[in-house]
């Protein structure tokens, strides 16, 4: 007898968020927030989460989100006493810069770990929870060598340059208040940019596999060439924008010239340059940023799956970007009082085109619940790090 085929359900997510309902919320959260110095905060960050949580539905099915204010205030307090002391440490022994840039480079793995196992932890779905295997083990393994190779190169091209009279000119030029600290970050940055794209794919690939909802386990397919591909081509294509930004910009110098007889009454007309200059520059790069989230977004979400379930997403550039550049706009022009209606806005197109494509949801089960640590979450927070998928 011929196995039965399991039936696939076609699964559209839905977002049924208010601006004018979140508003209230958003508004009320930062009042609070600065009432009481910050305090509040982590009682925002979970009605925001809370929120978004609650209004996102799969198969008439709501997400939600479970996390105790009191626990996440008391790792953000950790945290930020944490970050205090590392950045006066490099204030007061700027001779230990280096080490101090290795150490906040070797803890971040770790601290991606207690974040995503806390955050993971308190996430759930028909009262199933999500998880998020804590394998410190297996990060570094994962992490180490690039991290490493990159912080090698940093130390040798460091020492090379002040080994020569290079930053030494810096230091001593007048009334210069440069240290030669103060150039182990650029160095840092020139080594780890080229890396971005390997390590958001050893990122997106630990996290997505270290994933389980009950107890089917997630699985990440894509390689690191699919994200090179995408870096690249913004790479290119914001080289391109500065390229074609530079020759009109030259162009519009050379008319108001000509017209005013003088190149020296451009300073006229240095505002009307400057304005044109930016639009030219910043708002094309909002397309860029929009062909980045949507590419990513469809190539991690169509290559991650639950067993036999999957995801299917369908962003498509023009309209993320018109997105974001829209939200910018109203942002700024309201004095940042549309930040709630940007933020349903976006919430609702990522919703509406995307899918699940389910072969076993109804069958899963749930594990047993453990106990995770805020702490490593609002690391996370305090150092700005991306976290998320």
């Amino acid at each position: 007898m011929a196995e039965q085929q399991p039936l696939i359900r076609m699964m559209p997510f839905r977002f049924e968020g208010d601006s004018v309902e979140f508003f209230r919320i958003w508004i009320v959260n930062i009042f609070l927030t600065i009432l009481t110095l910050g305090i509040y905060s982590a009682w925002a960050k979970v009605r925001t989460l809370r929120y978004f949580y609650g209004n996102t539905w799969l198969d008439n099915n709501n997400f939600s989100y479970l996390a105790d204010p009191l626990k996440i205030l008391k790792g953000r307090i950790i945290a930020v006493t944490t970050l205090v002391i590392y950045f006066f440490t490099w204030e007061i022994f700027p001779q230990a810069g280096f080490w101090l840039l290795a150490l906040g480079v070797l803890l971040f793995p770790a601290i991606m770990v207690m974040a995503l196992s806390f955050h993971m932890n308190n996430s759930a779905y028909r009262s199933i929870r999500f998880s998020f295997k804590k394998d410190f083990h297996k990060i570094y393994m994962v992490f180490i060598t690039p991290l490493a190779i990159v912080l090698v190169l940093t130390w040798l091209s460091y020492s090379f340059l002040e080994s020569t009279d290079f930053i030494a000119e810096l230091e001593n030029q007048k009334d210069a208040e440069f240290h030669k600290e103060d150039l182990l970050p650029t160095v840092f940055m020139f080594f780890i940019l080229p890396l971005l794209p390997y390590l958001d794919y050893l990122r997106t690939r630990f996290i997505i596999n270290q994933t389980q909802y009950g107890k089917s386990e997630a699985h990440f397919s894509a390689g690191g060439w699919e994200f090179y591909k995408i870096y690249l081509i913004a790479f290119l294509l914001f080289m391109a924008i500065i390229f074609v930004a530079t020759i009109a910009i030259g162009v519009i110098v050379a008319i108001i010239g000509i017209e005013n007889g003088s190149a020296e009454n451009l300073g006229e007309n240095i505002g009307w340059i400057t304005v044109i200059s930016m639009i030219a520059i910043y708002v094309p790069s909002f397309f860029i940023y929009g062909y980045m989230r949507a590419v990513r977004t469809n190539m991690v979400f169509n290559n991650a799956n639950f067993g036999r379930d999957t995801f299917i997403s369908k962003l498509k550039t023009v309209p993320v970007s018109w997105l974001y550049l829209s939200n910018a706009i109203a942002i700024v022009c309201s004095a940042g009082l549309l930040i709630p209606w940007a933020a349903i806005r976006m919430a609702r197109y990522v919703a509406d085109n995307t899918e699940f494509e389910s072969r076993t949801l109804d069958n899963i089960q749930a594990t047993s619940e453990s106990k995770q640590s805020a702490l490593g979450e609002e690391f996370g927070d305090a150092f700005d790090l991306d976290l998320g998928l």
